[in-house]
């Protein structure tokens, strides 16, 4: 029963990292530990696990840190110039709508 709990805990925690990047947002690490209630080396394991699933999944997405701000942050590795993706998927959207691309 507690294993469960531990894996849905670690579910949960990898889920709410993972959206939070995925969102654009940066990921403090002291605020982290908190919200979880868990160590510094549950956060690394969570981190590590999180780092080898991008690997497989998100190939173009790394987690960079950043030591000033004490904070992890989504970097991705594709041809969008100085977008981030989610900034060019709204972009395009705009453009589609407002028929700026339309062909006559």
């Amino acid at each position: 029963m507690k294993e469960e709990n531990n894996l849905q805990g670690k579910t949960s925690r990898l889920l709410y990292f993972m959206s939070e990047l995925e969102k654009g947002h940066k990921v403090n690490k002291t605020d982290y530990l908190k919200r979880f209630n868990i160590a510094e080396r549950t956060f690394k394991d969570d981190l590590r696990e999180l780092k080898e699933n991008l690997k497989v999944l998100r190939d173009d997405m790394k987690i960079k840190y950043s030591r000033l701000a004490g904070t992890y942050e989504a970097e991705y590795n594709h041809g969008y110039g100085n977008l981030k993706y989610n900034q060019a998927v709204i972009l395009s959207k705009i453009l589609l709508e407002s028929r700026a691309l339309r062909v006559e």
